[in-house]
């Protein structure tokens, strides 16, 4: 389990799947998706976090301290990014808690976990290109612009941090 001053993020259990589909199967959550997950599609994605676990990454679930209330997920994951697989900090937050700064409390805790704890030397965060607030999100974690690459014709960006850098360093929100 992991801690924010506001947030909790936590492995996710069988019981998670409910508001999991609340968050991942929201249309304008997921505005960014070929489409919203269905209720097999989030029991696949917990299920795939839940093995990650045991190699120190995984998708968590976020939830905000002060309310008990499930917002979404984060997390590193590996991802094939450019032919490469590569460690992804990933992040979705059901849109009545967007704007709040959570996405970015959240993925500036993997950043830092991936550099300090996973000792990885660089940690990315890929998007489609239009996708302006994970753009920010990224942005704000100190990850900066690597480079771009089409999939299923769709340009897609890539937000990466040189774990040696600098800006390695403990983010302040």
């Amino acid at each position: 389990m992991f801690e924010t001053e506001r947030l909790i993020l936590r492995p996710f259990i069988g019981e998670d799947i409910d508001w999991l589909i609340d968050i991942l199967g929201d249309p304008t959550t997921m505005a960014f998706y070929p489409r919203p997950f269905s209720r097999q599609m989030c029991q696949d994605w917990m299920a795939r976090s839940q093995k990650l676990y045991q190699e120190g990454v995984g998708l968590y679930a976020v939830q905000i301290k002060a309310s008990n209330a499930m917002i979404g997920d984060c997390g590193i994951t590996y991802q094939m990014i450019e032919g490469e697989w590569l460690p992804e900090i990933g992040y979705h937050i059901h849109r009545d808690h967007q704007g709040y700064g959570y996405g970015s409390e959240a993925a500036a805790l993997f950043r830092q976990y991936a550099c300090s704890t996973l000792q990885l030397p660089a940690v990315y965060s890929y998007m489609t290109s239009d996708n302006a607030a994970s753009r920010r999100t990224a942005e704000k974690i100190g990850m900066t612009l690597h480079s771009t690459f089409y999939r299923n014709d769709v340009e897609h960006v890539v937000y990466r941090t040189l774990c040696s850098d600098r800006s390695s360093k403990k983010v302040h929100l």
